[in-house]
């Protein structure tokens, strides 16, 4: 007569549970945003977490879910966020001179770095002709700020830290704090530039 030993083997997953059991609700990321964006009046624990959904270059250009009250608002994008206008210089390297479109911003952002240029008065005369300075583009970022733009919502770890990636407030939606409340990344304050 034989005899068979069976083995099972329990293999842990580091708390990730493997089904999704929340009655059809996303699993929340380690910020406690939702993986995806949530209803409005979906329940929520964080008060005051915001959180960005969509692919625009600017947090303007998404969506914004709020935590309040104990659940989930959202705000819907208004601005403006088409590609660059025909007036921007087809690279980064060609924007310098002068330009006559007084607030015109041109991206020239990637996966890795934001950067922005801007038409308007950067210090030193108006132009001979009338025109403007076409800069300066935005410079690197410093001080713990990350090349790339942080998405509101991600965490983030120096409670205060400012990072701007606009110039002078354009475009808008390039502006950044980190939350000592939820350690999280949320709209920073408006750039002005005399």
């Amino acid at each position: 007569m034989r005899t068979w030993i069976f083995f099972v083997v329990v293999v842990g997953c580091g708390g990730i549970a493997l089904t999704n059991n929340d009655g059809g609700h996303d699993a929340p990321s380690p910020s406690g945003c939702p993986s995806s964006e949530s209803g409005s009046g979906s329940a929520c624990s964080t008060e005051g977490l915001q959180c960005e959904y969509g692919t625009g270059d600017r947090w303007t250009c998404n969506d914004i879910v709020k935590c309040s009250s104990g659940s989930w608002s959202i705000t819907s994008s208004t601005s403006e966020c088409s590609a660059n206008s025909s007036g921007c210089p087809p690279t980064m390297t060609d924007a310098t001179g002068s330009c006559s479109d007084r607030g015109l911003a041109c991206d020239y952002s990637t996966a890795a770095v934001t950067k922005f240029c801007t038409c308007g008065i950067s210090g030193g005369p108006i132009q001979p002709d009338g025109g403007r300075l076409l800069g300066p583009c935005v410079p690197t970022q410093s001080g713990g700020c990350p090349a790339a733009r942080p998405r509101i919502g991600e965490t983030c770890s120096q409670a205060g830290l400012q990072c701007s990636y606009d110039i002078c407030g354009v475009p808008s939606g390039l502006s950044f704090e980190c939350s000592a409340t939820t350690s999280t990344w949320v709209e920073g304050p408006a750039e002005f530039c005399g």
